[in-house]
């Protein structure tokens, strides 16, 4: 996730600017179904939005 948005496609076509990021958040969700895990990984940007919030 970048912001509130899901990133769906290959993870070798995105570049991110370490220098633009505010926070790096790392969560885990199981499934009910199979107990599968899926991670999940929030970048939030310096956007002065997100400093106001933060």
């Amino acid at each position: 996730m970048l912001e509130a948005d899901v990133i769906n496609s290959d993870e070798e076509s995105y570049f991110v600017d370490e220098n633009n990021l505010l926070t790096i958040i790392v969560d885990k969700l199981k499934t009910n179904k199979d107990n599968v895990e899926i991670g999940f990984i929030k970048l939030l940007t310096k956007s002065k939005e997100n400093i106001e919030l933060s």
